[in-house]
């Protein structure tokens, strides 16, 4: 079980920021060592390591090495807008700061060290009410700095088991500065990725829906439930969850698989040939047994096997409304699969700025 746990007062579990995954994990690590029950000081230097960071993501020493090279040069210059004041004292105001006043990154050692600025302790330290708390394991491998923030925002709410979020007001927090201008492109990219991360590596199951003031759609909803049923937040322990696998090497598409996917393409009014299935097998196959890694590891093979069938639909339907008829495609159209989870692979990997964070909903609190 893992002991160290982040605490945040809501007031910055709900701030404005974004972060990329590396500077969220340089972040979170370092929150992970403060003393709840020190006096508040600005002196104290905060330390992470790339070997930390890799064995606790569970990716190779050499890439945490770079990415945390890169995150730490970002990181002093990163700002976090808060709305109201730590343990919810004070009348409401917007106050912009600095999360750090420090960042030393040591080569030799492949550490990273930080200082937090003056304005931000409060919202870490000798808090009394309105304060979230998980472990810093429950989201050690998620990948998304989207997935991060989300399973924060549910675990604000752990007592509920559900929260309702406004988009509009998702849309300035998550600073995404013109990107996902279409609810669509907000679901497919940012939301979606982010449930399937939440539950696949974290302790919690999260369903959504949406929800429409008239035509337009306004809020998500979210209901989630712990994997293991307790009544305190305790990490839940590893061996008691589904283990994670590799696709195996004599998989091929099963029959009730291959009949879903076709059922799926009429209820959608999308055209799927037998070949067209046949051929997305292959190349599901191909795709994940090339991987690597925890990414190639998959609890539920027949959920992913869905997502995968679910977004190469969509991908069609989009490319159908662009060329014309339900079934139309380009020659390239049947390898969108594959394009999709490269694009996500390369924009969690090769552009780690675009792993904006969110806030998430409304002012109101839960009871803790």
């Amino acid at each position: 079980m893992d002991e160290r746990l982040v605490y945040k007062s809501n007031a910055l579990v709900e701030a404005s920021y974004r972060l990329s995954v590396y500077e969220q994990r340089i972040i979170l690590g370092c929150i992970a060592q403060v003393r709840r029950d020190e006096p508040l000081t600005d002196e104290r230097l905060y330390t992470i390591s790339a070997q930390q960071v890799a064995q606790d993501a569970g990716v190779s020493v050499g890439r945490a090495y770079q990415h945390l090279r890169a995150a730490s040069g970002r990181l002093y210059r990163r700002e976090v807008t808060l709305h109201d004041a730590p343990n919810g004292g004070g009348a409401a105001k917007v106050r912009l700061t600095r999360w750090v006043q420090e960042v030393v990154y040591q080569e030799a050692q492949g550490t990273v060290s930080l200082r937090f600025s003056r304005p931000i302790l409060p919202y870490l330290t000798q808090l009394t009410e309105q304060f979230t708390r998980y472990a810093l394991g429950d989201v050690a491998k998620l990948n998304s700095a989207y997935a991060i923030r989300l399973y924060e925002l549910l675990c604000q709410w752990r007592t509920a088991g559900k929260r309702e979020v406004s988009i509009d007001w998702l849309r300035e927090a998550f600073q995404l500065e013109g990107r996902y201008p279409a609810t669509k492109d907000l679901k497919r990219w940012v939301i979606q990725p982010a449930v399937d991360q939440i539950n696949e590596h974290s302790p919690l199951w999260v369903c959504w829906d949406q929800r429409k003031s008239g035509r337009r759609i306004t809020h998500f909803l979210f209901e989630f439930r712990r994997k293991e049923s307790k009544s305190d937040s305790r990490v839940s322990s590893p061996s008691l969850l589904p283990a994670a696998t590799y696709l195996p090497d004599d998989w091929v598409l099963p029959a009730e698989w291959r009949e879903w996917a076709a059922e799926q393409g009429k209820a959608k009014r999308i055209r799927l040939s037998d070949a067209d299935i046949e051929e997305m097998g292959e190349m599901f196959a191909d795709h994940w047994r090339s991987e690597a890694g925890e990414e190639a590891r998959k609890v539920d093979w027949l959920a992913t096997w869905r997502n995968w069938v679910r977004r190469e639909l969509q991908w069609k339907k989009e490319r159908a409304g662009r060329f014309g008829g339900a079934g139309s495609q380009k020659p390239e159209g049947r390898v969108s699969a594959v394009r999709t989870a490269n694009q996500m692979a390369e924009q969690r990997e090769n552009e780690p700025e675009d792993l904006r964070a969110a806030v998430f909903g409304h002012r109101s609190r839960p009871e803790q």
